[in-house]
């Protein structure tokens, strides 16, 4: 008799609950960019020049746009021993051997795919002292989505 109870009681099962929603979690996008040294412009702003380069991202929809995150690093001294990755916005301070010190700003933002364009990310670089004649050189910069 307890041996029916107790197989009558593991048997036992309740209604069945709503079904989950499919596709739930985590999806994640990660691509290297190489902005090459003749692909910076520069733009003569009235409150501080800068370069940019535009990279078309596709995988930038409005939904991930509102909803999802997009983040950008830059990528130090790319395929050597010595590697690294640091987030935009990086901020780097300098001093030649004239003693004269500059500023260099790397950041980045992005927009979504709309009826006209494709998505977008833009890559800035710009000079505290507004310098026109040294262009950026060649960079890396890891993008990773996530949504």
């Amino acid at each position: 008799m307890l041996l029916t109870m107790a197989i009558a009681f593991v048997s036992c099962e309740g209604p069945e609950g709503p079904p989950g929603r499919d596709g739930i979690g985590v999806n994640k996008f990660v691509e290297v960019v190489t902005v090459e040294a003749h692909q910076w412009e520069y733009v003569d702003d009235p409150e501080g020049g800068y370069y940019i380069c535009e990279k078309r991202f596709p995988e930038i929809s409005g939904d991930i746009y509102l909803k999802g995150e997009i983040k950008c690093y830059y990528i130090i001294r790319p395929g050597q021993s010595n590697e690294a990755q640091t987030p935009l916005p990086y901020v780097l301070h300098f001093i030649d051997g004239s003693d004269y010190r500059w500023t260099e700003t790397i950041e980045y933002d992005f927009m979504p795919n709309t009826s006209t364009a494709d998505g977008s990310i833009a890559f800035y670089v710009q000079y505290d002292d507004f310098a026109i004649n040294v262009p950026p050189g060649r960079m890396q910069f890891r993008v990773v989505i996530t949504w």
